[in-house]
């Protein structure tokens, strides 16, 4: 039957005098034996004004992947540098508590080993190992 779904099989061999761009795309080579010159010209020109709509697409998604790419560079960049500064700081911060807790230590030492200083110089070893776990 060739009829699916209410629709009636139509045959890709048009006649001489039609040019319609679309069914000469259609057809198989050995079809092309039926095209007249004039449809094998438009059917050219057409294909030639398609290859030139695609590289112009390439082109535009190429730029799109460039402008990207640098604005992914530009964010890692960023990104980098604030890692790199939260990092500083945070040995920095670990430098001073470190220098706090070895005070702290003479301080114990000198005044004999109060309880007091030893609850501090605990919460300041907590506080240190905090500090490391998130370097």
């Amino acid at each position: 039957d060739g009829a699916e779904g209410g629709q009636t099989a139509q045959s890709p061999v048009t006649s001489p005098n039609t040019s319609a761009a679309g069914d000469a795309s259609f057809m198989s080579a050995t079809d092309t034996s039926f095209m007249s010159a004039a449809d094998m010209a438009d059917q050219f020109e057409d294909q030639r004004r398609l290859v030139e709509q695609l590289k112009a697409m390439i082109r535009e998604k190429d730029q799109e992947i460039r402008t990207k790419e640098t604005k992914f560079k530009e964010e890692k960049e960023t990104l980098d540098a604030k890692v790199s500064k939260l990092r500083l700081q945070a040995k920095a911060k670990i430098t001073a508590l470190t220098s706090q807790l070895e005070e702290l230590k003479k301080g114990q030492t000198s005044e004999g080993g109060g309880e007091k200083a030893t609850e501090e110089s605990s919460g300041e070893k907590q506080s240190i190992s905090r500090a490391q776990m998130v370097v």
